[in-house]
């Protein structure tokens, strides 16, 4: 998960460059329009003939020709992730099937939402269930179910939900499991802590500050 999402961060970081070498163009508009329209001594009836005389009608166009879509609030991290859903389901439900998650306080609506995706995996259910916890997924993320659900696309929704609520668990591990060392030994891998997880349970702390 971490390097999917690690990935993900990288597409989007290289999209946000892009993006800003292609709303150069728009950049330079502002230079021009925001000058006149911040002018009060400019009537705004001459106000419209002013900026098409000034900038073009050409370039005008070829700015609105190029489009512009509005970024989700994430810069389109979760829709990147998003791209390696497949390849997390590969191990995702195995691991949630192995280790018996107990929460703290503070992660009683995550530890429904473990146990719904639990139940889901083991039934080959596609549809999360109505009234599922959602109070996890952070700010930057909740669009996208959001959108799912007013389109009716109940795979999309399924796929973010599953998505918010495993990076939830992660990021309550990590502030649970993370400051625990051992004098003179090397925390225990990841991968390690899966294969021993039939024989130990794992507590979930409270929710990071």
């Amino acid at each position: 998960m971490s390097a999917r999402e690690s990935q993900a961060k990288s597409k989007t970081d290289e999209a946000l460059i892009e993006r800003a070498k292609a709303g150069e163009a728009r950049q330079l508009l502002l230079v021009v329009i925001l000058p006149v329209l911040a002018d009060p001594s400019i009537p705004d009836e001459q106000i419209d003939g002013l900026l098409r005389n000034t900038i073009g009608m050409s370039k005008l166009r070829e700015v609105v020709s190029e489009g512009w879509k509005t970024l989700p609030r994430d810069h389109g991290r979760l829709s990147a992730l998003h791209t390696s859903y497949t390849y997390l389901r590969q191990f995702t439900p195995q691991v949630l099937a192995a280790i018996d998650f107990q929460g703290g306080t503070g992660t009683a609506d995550l530890m429904e939402a473990v146990a719904i995706l639990k139940r889901l995996n083991e039934s080959g259910g596609r549809k999360v269930p109505e009234g599922a916890p959602t109070s996890f997924v952070p700010t930057r993320y909740a669009e996208y179910l959001a959108k799912a659900r007013k389109d009716g696309d109940e795979t999309a929704y399924r796929h973010y939900w599953e998505l918010c609520t495993v990076l939830a668990l992660r990021r309550h591990l990590r502030a649970r499991l993370a400051p625990l060392r051992r004098p003179g030994h090397l925390p225990v891998h990841a991968r390690a802590q899966v294969r021993q997880a039939s024989a130990r349970k794992v507590a979930l702390g409270g929710h990071p500050g």
